[in-house]
């Protein structure tokens, strides 16, 4: 037999505690400066963009939604969101080829396409469905299947036989 382990449990020490700094010692504090988030930098960049575009810029374009900035620089104009990452999106157009500052420059025309493509849908829609035209029938093309034409080929067979 092996002899039994006694349970050993470490000894716990108790741990000098530190004097907490008094008001006459002095901390030394650096103030760091707040460096902008990439969100800022980017509603800062698309505005900068857009006055250097000559377009007019209302006195508050941005606005806050939750965690994103909705962008309207001026009356009717699409949309700009952008993400806490500093990624831009036009809300009122459904796709476009990247979403870069140079497309979201380009937002009002991109949204003034959109309009266009959906009033000329809603006209078609309105139109009145042309007359039908009418074919002359034509008989369908029946395809044989394997059994019909099997078939077929012995009743040819029995009527070759018949006459010999």
């Amino acid at each position: 037999m092996t002899p039994k382990k006694h349970d050993t449990k470490p000894e716990v020490k108790p741990q000098p505690t530190t004097a907490a700094p008094t008001a006459s010692a002095p901390q030394a504090q650096t103030a760091k400066p707040v460096e902008p988030t990439k969100q800022e930098k980017a509603i800062k960049a698309l505005i900068i963009a857009l006055a250097e575009s000559g377009l007019r810029i209302d006195a508050n374009p941005v606005t806050m939604d939750g965690k994103f900035a909705l962008v309207r620089p001026w009356g009717p104009a699409p949309t700009i969101k952008i993400g806490p990452s500093g990624s831009y999106d036009i809300i009122e157009v459904r796709s476009f080829a990247k979403a870069d500052l140079p497309t979201m420059l380009k937002a009002k025309e991109l949204y003034d396409k959109r309009v266009a493509r959906e009033q000329k849908k809603a006209a078609e829609a309105s139109k009145p469905a042309p007359a039908p035209t009418t074919k002359p029938e034509s008989k369908p093309i029946a395809k044989e299947t394997p059994t019909a034409r099997k078939a077929k080929e012995s009743e040819q067979l029995e009527k070759q036989l018949a006459h010999a």
